[in-house]
């Protein structure tokens, strides 16, 4: 990928891992795993802050900071000093190259008539009074809500 995720992005991934049980910190290295193993993020470009992530998730910095030496630990980022973390380019050695994006066959819509046991269609049509609207329970029988 060639454009660093913006704010809305980096938000998008997390709401990816947000029901999986994990902690906010297991969260965001799944999300981060995920960006540098998917190539969503460029080699050269700093990972965001502990600051700015932390802001633009809505979490407490340390949840950030905590989540980043962790994938420091696992040797997915490094750190530079004065710099920032960028993405350990010896994680991503010897991956074979995606040539192209995956190609995703069209679904087929879906055929709703087997889908339906009740078919609204085939229903009868009720017959009311004309003046069923001065009854103060117009109450009628098969009729839904």
């Amino acid at each position: 990928m060639s454009t660093k995720p913006n704010a809305t992005q980096w938000h998008q991934f997390f709401q990816r891992w947000a029901n999986t049980g994990l902690s906010l910190q297991g969260q965001i290295r799944q999300m981060l795993v995920s960006a540098i193993l998917d190539e969503q993020h460029p080699v050269d470009a700093p990972i965001p802050s502990s600051r700015d992530m932390a802001t633009q998730l809505g979490v407490a910095r340390n949840t950030v900071v905590i989540a980043y030496q962790q994938l420091v630990d696992e040797g997915y980022l490094v750190s530079r000093e004065r710099k920032g973390y960028f993405i350990n380019t010896n994680i991503l050695a010897g991956r074979v190259e995606r040539t192209s994006p995956p190609h995703e066959a069209p679904l087929a819509p879906p055929e709703w008539s087997r889908r339906f046991r009740f078919r609204p269609t085939e229903q009868r049509n009720i017959q009311k009074r004309a003046d069923w609207q001065r009854f103060p329970y117009p109450f009628l029988y098969g009729q839904f809500d």
